[in-house]
């Protein structure tokens, strides 16, 4: 797997923009790997995304933590 292209902040929000749905996922891979490894190694990993869901504001996709976008409300 290609590494990811450094991602692009989006205006409004100041968050990392990915192009499209498929390289937010992989990023999401990329997150699950990193969490797999902390705990074998018995450390933590800094990394909690764990959806990707699209910005009106940019056209981009973000990754987040929180499970459901009623969780942001």
């Amino acid at each position: 797997m290609r590494p990811q292209p450094r991602p692009k902040t989006c205006s409004r929000t100041g968050k990392k923009r990915w192009p499209d749905h498929k390289s937010a996922v992989q990023v999401l891979h990329h997150a699950s790997i990193s969490r797999t490894r902390a705990a074998e190694f018995g450390t933590q990993s800094h990394r909690s995304e764990i959806r990707t869901y699209p910005c009106d504001a940019c056209g981009g996709w973000h990754t987040t933590s929180r499970k459901s976008m009623a969780a942001a409300a």
